[in-house]
């Protein structure tokens, strides 16, 4: 039940016979099990059997000690990582999801919505927040701008988002569909990282 040995090249010799090859062309391999959720809160209120409004009673280090022992439970479960686009409503909690992530070490993919009022200035804050340098170059937490509507990408300097702040950039299948050539070209550009349907 594990990979081997992996390569583009033929297999070894005593490899030339395994009981099991895939042929990974055009694949892309991850390595855990990588689990795509909505909003990490709503995940974490909702397992406790609470709702989403009554994360206004929570303090930022209630929010950071939620968000910790999610990860963690997701961890035991034989998750490593995790792909979460966060709500409008918990915006302003994204650096202690940061924080939480940066000291758990579960693999996070945060993804910000482009509805927001400054995504630009979101993604900044979020950035300034996370103290371990380690967890960004290994991986450990990493961000997306979340584009769901055309008119997001008409308000939006894509260049500027991804060459200054280093973030992916994830657009709904829909507004992909709409949006003309030439703006294809320049998302392509600018690190268009997926298509969510």
């Amino acid at each position: 039940g594990a990979t081997i040995v992996h390569g583009v090249s033929p297999p070894p010799p005593e490899l030339e016979y395994a009981e099991y090859i895939i042929d990974g062309r055009g694949k892309l391999a991850t390595y855990g099990f990588v689990v795509g959720i909505g909003d990490i809160l709503d995940y974490a209120l909702h397992s406790m059997g609470l709702e989403s409004a009554s994360l206004t009673s929570f303090s930022k280090d209630d929010v950071y000690n939620l968000v910790t022992a999610t990860l963690a439970n997701l961890n035991i479960l034989g998750v490593t990582s995790v792909v979460s686009l966060l709500n409008t409503n918990h915006i302003h909690y994204a650096s202690v999801i940061a924080k939480a992530v940066c000291d758990v070490w579960t693999r996070l993919k945060l993804l910000i919505p482009a509805t927001v009022e400054d995504p630009i200035q979101i993604v900044r804050e979020i950035k300034k927040a996370i103290k371990d340098e380690d967890a960004v170059n290994e991986g450990i937490i990493s961000l997306g701008l979340y584009i769901s509507r055309g008119d997001e990408l008409d308000r939006i300097r894509l260049s500027e988002v991804v060459s200054l702040l280093d973030v992916d950039i994830f657009v709904h299948r829909e507004v992909l569909n709409a949006v003309p050539q030439t703006m294809l070209r320049d998302l392509a550009e600018a690190n268009l990282m997926a298509c969510i349907n």
